[in-house]
């Protein structure tokens, strides 16, 4: 009956998305910021016949990921447009659910698999994310890839697992939080053949990337440099914990403005920002401190965050009505928490090490609620584990 009701739900789940897709096919860039630079920056490299990033960038605020930017060039490369990418974004999104499943499945059971897939599709972020070109999806997708290969027995998948953590990381460098979960897993078990068979493939990986961009922009660039600058907006007497991009630009008296911006490379640019961050923190370490601790609510506050006209909507009412789900989802985990903790230093607790050092990681920066998404997957799996616990308790009728 459970695996009857799953598949029916996955396969709505599944018309869904396409529905979304061709409702706002093409309209990615329009949706997003980030997506219009993504799309502007492949669109140079393509026409230049190069990688990116490319000596044309040198002088750009910063550079802006790295797989991305690359995965879009690839995409202009076989397909001549981008228009496909919300196709190539379902699947994607498939094959997070089917990553969700597998690890649900070899760390807990088939019940729990069944019932993060049923919470997984109910969380209407899931359905509306492939309409949007975002970098959440190819992240998410490699690093649950990496992470299920990486618990593997074999060595030449571990090898594989490695390389897809590499090319995550030049998606996003928070890729780490489960390198991290992974190289723990092995120290515990005393594995220590496969941090080498893991690490190396890394390394070799991103030492090439970096090579390249290095003898484009003279900088050595394997993911994002926006380091700098997000620290920047959680570091300054102005700062509250969300995104202040206008400052950087309208008003001189922010602690990151700098007046000949468009002289200084992307580089120079971030040192600078990175710099009057680490001052400004080192002088106000209490403030810091306590917009760090509002930085986690941010983060897990909301989920309307992919929804058009929802997301910047100042009404708070249709944002909880998305977020519905979601948030009945955070109070069941926190219970899981509690009624499961035997099991969190257990392998069943290694999805929970990822979004421990991922939230950790991610709130020394400035926040926003889609920050949190990579690491819905361990709330939703802690969330299914206990479900199922109870349902397995509940007495099956007789006839």
């Amino acid at each position: 009956m459970m695996a009857r009701i799953t598949r029916i739900v996955i396969a709505l789940w599944v018309v869904a998305q396409c529905v979304l897709v061709a409702v706002y096919f093409g309209d990615q860039a329009f949706l997003d910021n980030d997506c219009a630079e993504y799309e502007r920056q492949a669109l140079e490299c393509y026409a230049a016949g190069v990688a990116y990033p490319s000596e044309m960038h040198q002088n750009e605020l910063w550079i802006q990921s790295v797989g991305m930017v690359n995965y879009l060039i690839l995409q202009l490369i076989f397909f001549g447009t981008f228009k496909f990418s919300q196709i190539l974004n379902i699947l994607l999104s498939c094959g997070v659910l089917w990553q969700t499943m597998l690890l649900a499945r070899r760390l807990f059971d088939m019940r729990t698999a069944q019932i993060s897939a049923l919470l997984f599709c109910l969380v209407l972020s899931n359905a509306f994310l492939p309409i949007h070109g975002l970098t959440e999806l190819p992240f998410l997708f490699l690093s649950l890839l990496g992470f299920n290969l990486s618990l593997s027995e074999r060595r030449g998948i571990i090898l594989l697992a490695g390389v897809c953590y590499a090319v995550a990381f030049t998606f996003r460098p928070l890729v780490l939080a489960f390198v991290i979960a992974t190289l723990c897993w092995y120290v515990v078990r005393r594995k220590w053949g496969r941090v080498a068979f893991l690490v190396i493939p890394l390394a070799l990986f991103l030492m090439c990337v970096g090579m390249y961009s290095r003898s484009t922009t003279g900088s050595f660039v394997t993911s994002s440099t926006t380091g700098g600058f997000n620290l920047l907006m959680s570091a300054n007497d102005k700062a509250d914990g969300n995104p202040q991009l206008h400052y950087f630009y309208d008003d001189s008296t922010y602690l990151g403005y700098i007046p000949d911006m468009e002289s200084k490379s992307f580089h120079e640019k971030d040192s600078i920002w990175r710099s009057r961050a680490i001052g400004w923190i080192a002088e106000h370490p209490a403030d810091y401190a306590r917009l760090y601790v509002s930085k986690l609510s941010i983060l897990y506050y909301d989920e309307s965050w992919c929804f058009p006209a929802i997301s910047s909507s100042p009404e708070r009412l249709p944002r909880i009505a998305y977020s519905f789900v979601y948030l009945l989802l955070l109070p069941i985990f926190a219970v899981s928490l509690v009624v499961r903790r035997r099991f969190i230093l257990t392998p069943q607790g290694l999805p929970l090490l990822v979004l421990l050092v991922g939230s950790l990681a991610t709130c020394l920066f400035t926040v926003e609620p889609r920050y949190h998404y990579p690491y819905l997957f361990a709330i939703i799996l802690w969330c299914a584990a206990l479900l199922g616990m109870f349902l397995k308790k509940v007495p099956k009728k007789t006839a």
